[in-house]
């Protein structure tokens, strides 16, 4: 067996697993009366919506 058969051989997660995904993650809409930033454009019911300001802190990554 060779590395290429490997690769066509991979595991592939059933398709109830990404709809599970799309269903269960959160979507969240930062808004103010002149700017709105979506993070994704799925559509679900899971929508968090918060206030855009000046210190809202729109990454992952902690800068301390």
């Amino acid at each position: 067996m060779n590395t290429n058969d490997y690769v066509e051989n991979k595991l592939q997660p059933p398709r109830a697993f990404f709809e599970w995904c799309y269903t269960s993650f959160r979507t969240y809409v930062w808004k103010n009366k002149s700017e709105t930033i979506v993070a994704s454009t799925r559509k679900h019911d899971w929508i968090i919506e918060k206030k855009l300001r000046k210190n809202s802190r729109l990454t992952f990554y902690d800068s301390s």
